[in-house]
């Protein structure tokens, strides 16, 4: 839609997670998202989620996010062949038994990165199309969500049961794949070709999208 590359989804599995407080929805849930890229070093990103059957309207969430020009996303925790368990487990503790806390408590929460001062520069453009080139690793400046959004009683019930349990039970700290949307402080990395652009996560194992 002129410079925003505008993404329609639907066809969701209901059990993965907006958010590390287990923020709920069905499989029937209508994601629509917007990157706009201001310059070189800023873009924004609209996401609105609307879900009849577990919200009683819309839900709209603004981000902001920064180019970082000297840095990769790093290998997540979860991923094959990860060579840094130890490391992982110190994070519990140095009791003998922080391997088992560890698999029987899933893995805590990745730290949020500090977002880099934006690069200064205009807006690339891919120079076949003219299109605008989104290519990069992005981080957030805010992880701030808006107010909650109004729930159907069940849905509300479902939301403060997981919120009160401190996300115990979230797949992605049981290794599980996360659905489309996963509002977290975390770099995403988008890698832009001529017929395809693959937005690829941090924060969650083969955590990747294609928009054809």
């Amino acid at each position: 839609d002129g410079d925003t590359l505008v993404v329609d989804t639907v066809s969701f599995f209901e059990k993965s997670w907006y958010d590390f407080a287990g923020t709920p929805h069905t499989k029937d849930m209508h994601l629509t998202e917007a990157f706009h890229r201001l310059d070189y070093g800023n873009m924004e990103m609209k996401v609105t989620i609307e879900d009849p059957g577990a919200l009683n309207g819309p839900w709209v969430i603004n981000r902001t996010t920064t180019l970082e020009t000297d840095f990769d996303m790093t290998e997540y925790v979860c991923n094959e062949n990860n060579q840094d368990p130890g490391h992982l487990d110190a994070t519990l503790g140095s009791a003998a038994g922080a391997q088992s806390k560890r698999l029987g408590n899933g893995v805590p929460p990745v730290q949020a990165k500090k977002a880099p001062t934006p690069p200064a520069g205009p807006t690339p453009r891919n120079s076949d199309t003219g299109t605008v080139d989104l290519s990069g690793v992005w981080v957030p400046t805010s992880t701030t969500l808006p107010s909650d959004p109004s729930y159907q009683p069940a849905f509300k019930k479902i939301y403060d049961e997981r919120k009160a349990n401190k996300g115990k039970d979230d797949p992605e700290k049981f290794c599980l794949p996360n659905g489309a949307v996963r509002v977290n402080p975390l770099p995403y990395k988008i890698v832009q070709g001529p017929k395809m652009i693959a937005l690829l996560w941090e924060g969650n194992t083969h955590s990747y999208r294609r928009f054809f």
